[in-house]
């Protein structure tokens, strides 16, 4: 056979596959590693950059002394013409002609054994016996997973040119295992395996929504270091650039995802001549030396912490942290959603019913459609059904969150008409969330009603900020935004309390805060 096709992530590599290859290889066969899911890093699928892979897999083939060649192969995900996929990149990029006639492919997982056998492939099945079909050998995912719970970053399995590269850059190992133990992290790199990064990129980067988060915290910057901790695709820090190109920014963010974005922006130019730079990091760790940093932007990141973390916790070792590393005179920019100030009074809400599909809340326990197509089809009441049931229902099930987290309401007549009972708080997150239908269930898990804007200053002040008053656009304020009410609200939603009896019509409640510490 002229090659052996060894396609992988290649994220190690081992001494029986050193053996292995040495065995079945002839005087002329070429190795042609296809390093897979070349364009993603930073998850525990694939926690190493790939430099690093095809750094090891290079002085790996150098020391088998077998001729090589090395094809990076972009991630498909689960495709289930996988095979033919990396056989036609390999054949395009090297300009070879790989095909069952010339080549056999090492490959030791089932599945994909018999996806290219179905091509007409002999498959060398290195570590996994087709006979007993089990493992004879520990595969290079089973080693990675034993390094990053291990305080070592060698292994006896691991070839030496492997071990000998772990021991020259110990940093990308150590940052490898630090992010495939962050317990917020799911398998793929994110904090929620529901969220569409498109739609969310979209409300976080759009143009007008972007002009808006800006002028509501351009005042509250001071130029020097600027740090965007939960940067997504750095679309703020281009407009930061806009009117600030001498200072340094930091974006940081812990989807692998948002960070491969904000590289590709900063590959197309999007931040010119400016300092940036990002890093991938649980922006609950330390980050940053005491006393470095002139601004921290939280921008809809501090309602992700309380939602995905631990509550009030997380959330004041948080804001601990950034008042050490805050320089003197340097300020704490928090914009982000916020809750009403009287979140534990009981409200009576009218829903509109009208406005599409109608079903009851029994209906609702058992709804199992959650397609956007069908949320935007019930009207605004049914959909509060749908809602109270799936809210938090994923972090309840994991026991992340405590079933209180569930929402809870009555239906009540007065004067002949139906309202729903709840408290303004639970109100309060149903509003704020009732139109997110094309990212329903990443939605669901989160928190945005939890403090009032007089405990978020309350906070602040506990961990020494001193909080920017006023009442005009250049200090800290909360509000309402008159697009939401406008677009989502009006003839939608309607908000009482009951008085002697009698229903009084109240505020919708604020949607957003700006919320400037200074050190």
């Amino acid at each position: 056979m002229k090659y052996i096709l060894f396609p992988g992530r290649h994220l190690l590599t081992t001494k029986f596959q050193q053996e292995y290859l040495s065995s079945v290889a002839q005087k002329d066969s070429t190795v042609v590693y296809a390093v897979t899911s070349a364009n993603q890093a930073g998850s525990r699928y694939n926690p190493l950059p790939l430099w690093i892979r095809t750094l090891g897999v290079d002085r790996f083939a150098q020391h088998t002394g077998l001729p090589s060649r090395i094809v990076p192969i972009p991630h498909f995900g689960h495709a289930n013409n996988f095979a033919e996929l990396v056989i036609k990149y390999t054949n395009d990029a090297l300009g070879i002609s790989i095909n069952p006639e010339n080549t056999q492919v090492l490959c030791s997982t089932p599945p994909l054994i018999t996806m290219y056998q179905d091509l007409g492939y002999d498959v060398l099945t290195a570590e996994y016996d087709l006979d007993t079909k089990k493992y004879i050998k520990d595969t290079p995912s089973e080693i990675m997973k034993s390094l990053m719970s291990s305080r070592e970053l060698t292994h006896q399995a691991l070839s030496g040119t492997q071990n000998k590269l772990i021991k020259s850059v110990p940093e990308v190992f150590e940052q490898a295992k630090h992010l495939w133990n962050d317990p917020l992290l799911t398998e793929e790199g994110s904090l929620t395996e529901d969220r569409d990064y498109n739609t969310y990129a979209y409300g976080m980067a759009n143009d007008a929504f972007l002009d808006i988060k800006y002028n509501d915290i351009k005042h509250g910057l001071v130029s020097g270091r600027i740090v965007d901790e939960g940067c997504a695709d750095a679309a703020l820090i281009a407009r930061m650039i806009k009117e600030d190109p001498d200072s340094d920014y930091i974006g940081v963010d812990i989807a692998s995802e948002f960070i491969a974005r904000c590289h590709e922006r900063q590959r197309v130019g999007d931040f010119g001549s400016a300092y940036v730079n990002f890093y991938q990091r649980n922006i609950l760790d330390d980050l940053f030396e005491d006393e470095t940093i002139s601004t921290t932007i939280c921008n809809s990141t501090t309602h992700e912490i309380y939602s995905y973390g631990n509550g009030e916790d997380d959330l004041y070792s948080y804001l601990t942290k950034k008042y050490k590393q805050t320089k003197v005179g340097g300020h704490l920019v928090i914009r982000d959603v916020v809750g009403p100030e009287d979140k534990d009074k009981v409200v009576y809400a009218w829903l509109n019913d009208t406005d599409g599909q109608s079903i009851s809340p029994e209906e609702a326990v058992a709804w199992t459609d959650l397609s956007p197509e069908t949320l935007d089809g019930l009207s605004t009441r049914s959909r509060f059904f749908i809602f109270a049931q799936t809210f938090q229902r994923d972090l309840i099930a994991s026991g992340r969150k405590s079933p209180d987290n569930a929402i809870g309401f009555d239906l009540e007549k007065i004067k002949g008409k139906e309202y729903i009972k709840t408290t303004f708080r639970e109100m309060t997150e149903y509003m704020t969330k009732k139109d997110y239908t094309d990212s329903w269930m990443s939605e669901m898990n989160e928190q945005f009603a939890y403090w009032s804007f007089s405990e978020w200053k309350d906070a602040l002040r506990e961990v020494g900020f001193k909080i920017s008053e006023g009442v005009d656009k250049e200090s800290s304020y909360s509000y309402t935004s008159e697009w939401i009410i406008e677009n989502r609200w009006e003839g939608k939603v309607r908000l009482y309390v009951k008085e002697n009896e009698e229903l009084k019509e109240i505020p919708y409640p604020p949607t957003n805060m700006v919320l400037i510490g200074e050190k």
